[in-house]
């Protein structure tokens, strides 16, 4: 296997890029931070780069929080669908009840 050796730079590389991806999130587009999400979260590993750094552990969380802000920031609506009021909803109450009836 291969090895460059930038495996130091990963961590740093990574926590800078969470930065920025929170910023972009709250000022610019909110979808900058799903965009930054969508590769991480099932890279379990590279998210253990980002523990030792200062609130590495909440970075998803984080994301998410400035994903938020954006949209209440920049006044946009989610849930403006018919689908998305109803169905969605009604969908995950059937889950959580089976999940539920299951157990």
């Amino acid at each position: 296997m291969i090895h460059f050796g930038l495996t130091p730079y990963a961590s740093a590389f990574l926590y800078a890029s969470f930065i920025l991806a929170f910023l972009l999130s709250v000022l610019w587009r909110p979808i900058v931070g799903i965009y930054f999400l969508v590769p991480l979260i099932p890279l379990q590993t590279a998210r253990y780069y980002l523990i030792d750094f200062p609130l590495g552990k909440s970075v998803v969380d984080i994301i998410l929080l400035g994903v938020v802000l954006g949209l209440l920031v920049h006044r946009q609506r989610v849930l403006h669908h018919f689908y998305f009021c109803v169905a969605v909803p009604g969908f995950l109450l059937l889950r959580l009840g089976a999940s539920v009836l299951h157990k």
